[in-house]
């Protein structure tokens, strides 16, 4: 496995007044018929003979489902997605009797080495144990940004970002790589505001920061200063969870 640059988890709400809907991506789901664990849906093998009444046309629409891991890393990144209090996804691809443990983060995708559920049952038990006792975190959850509202602490004082309660979503990311920036609409205190939340490099200058600069510089616009004002956002608060970084 290529080593990838490493990530961490960034949130920051900017006042903003945007009102847009919620806008999704296409997802797909897939069907396994492996052996992996998954559900099935009964198809026709590949040697299957086509029926007399079956045109050509129906022949080439079958298509043959995904391999598994394709399938797994296409929930995780539907996982990933569908939240901004998930930091990584775990998932299981089963061959036969042999299982793999797989990790998804914003980083890379790791697999395990496989292992023989029967033969090697006691280290499938302690699995299990372990998978038990796992904390919300332990399995990719943020525990502060999963709440109905959520606390920004800025210049010693809370500030309160509230989710709005019907389209919260107003940008999503379908991927596993990149910052899979996503955009929450909400308020803080009463004032209309959007929470970002995403998975930059380390190496990057904070958001935040760049944007105090651009304000900053605003300021030698002249007369102009407040037309390139309206063009930068108003970071209102912000926070760096260090405990999700992936190094």
């Amino acid at each position: 496995m290529n080593e990838s640059t490493n990530f961490q988890e960034v949130a920051s709400v900017s006042g903003s007044g945007v009102d847009s809907k919620a806008s999704g991506t296409s997802k797909r789901k897939y069907m396994s018929d492996d052996g992996t664990g998954s559900r099935k849906t009964p198809r026709g093998s590949e040697n299957s003979r086509p029926t007399s009444g079956e045109t050509s046309q129906e022949r080439r629409g079958r298509t043959r489902a995904p391999p598994a891991v394709v399938q797994v890393a296409d929930y995780a990144a539907e996982a990933l997605n569908f939240s901004v209090t998930r930091s990584f996804m775990m998932n299981f691809v089963v061959r036969g009797c042999t299982i793999h443990i797989w990790h998804f983060d914003h980083e890379s995708p790791l697999q395990s080495e496989g292992f023989d559920f029967i033969e090697e049952l006691p280290i499938f038990l302690l699995l299990l144990f372990v998978l038990q006792r796992l904390p919300p975190a332990g399995w990719g959850f943020i525990p502060e940004l999963d709440k109905r509202r959520i606390i920004f602490e800025t210049s010693g004082r809370p500030m309160e970002f509230v989710p709005d309660e019907k389209n919260a979503m107003i940008h999503s990311h379908y991927g596993l790589s990149g910052r899979c920036t996503q955009v929450l609409k909400g308020t803080v205190g009463g004032q209309v505001a959007v929470m970002k939340v995403s998975h930059p490099e380390i190496s990057r200058p904070p958001e935040q920061a760049v944007i105090g600069v651009a304000r900053k510089r605003c300021e030698y616009a002249g007369s102009d200063a407040d037309d390139a004002l309206k063009c930068l956002p108003e970071v209102l608060c912000s926070r760096d969870f260090e405990e999700f970084r992936t190094d």
